[in-house]
């Protein structure tokens, strides 16, 4: 994040420049906020790592962590750029996650598998938001431990890009089902930071 603020920090005209930052961010109650959907994640690696499709090391390495700043974190990094930017606001709010809005709206004089396929669809976006961010991460793990050699046996080698986006549609498809199974019907609350920063 310093490395970041610098960068912005040259682009932006000084003094008088402004950067807006909001990004996701641990809230004081990150179990609520994130935990049945890395739950969801973790459980989906465990069991594909059983079936032979995932390596062991790879579970180890990214099965349980959404990689979110807390905002100690972001102070901190502020701190070390404070030569380049001044704090002029900087707040934590829980947002609710806009497609839950809909589902609610979905539910309204519907039958319960309406209802049920109303939050699948809320909670496939979810997932399909989450592996947006994470798979290149996913895919690197998985590259660099066919290259390393499976640890369990797994079938690690996606040998390309179909085979590499039939896994990531399997752990999708898993992590749905999953989430589902220990959520249907709850909200999904994000925590972001928001920050206003002058340049000096």
């Amino acid at each position: 994040m310093v490395k970041f603020l610098r960068l912005r920090g040259d682009e932006i005209r000084s003094p008088g420049g402004t950067l807006i930052l909001a990004f996701p961010c641990q809230s004081e109650d990150d179990h609520r906020v994130w935990w049945g959907l890395g739950l969801a994640m973790r459980d989906a690696f465990l069991s594909a790592a059983a079936d032979g499709y995932l390596d062991n090391d790879v579970v180890l390495r990214h099965g349980n962590s959404m990689g979110t700043r807390t905002v100690e974190q972001v102070h901190e990094a502020l701190e070390q750029v404070k030569d380049v930017w001044s704090i002029e606001h900087l707040s934590q709010k829980d947002a609710l996650h806009p497609g839950y809005s809909s589902y609610l709206e979905a539910c309204v004089g519907a039958g319960e598998d309406q209802k049920r396929d109303a939050y699948v669809d809320f909670a496939r976006t979810l997932v399909e938001m989450t592996y947006a961010v994470y798979t290149p991460f996913l895919l690197q793990a998985i590259r660099k431990a066919k290259n390393n050699g499976s640890s369990n046996g797994a079938e690690v080698g996606a040998s390309g890009a179909n085979e590499e986006k039939e896994l990531i549609e399997k752990l999708k498809h898993r992590s749905l089902g999953y989430y589902c199974e220990r959520e249907m019907g709850s909200p999904f609350w994000i925590p972001y930071i928001y920050v206003r920063l002058g340049r000096k």
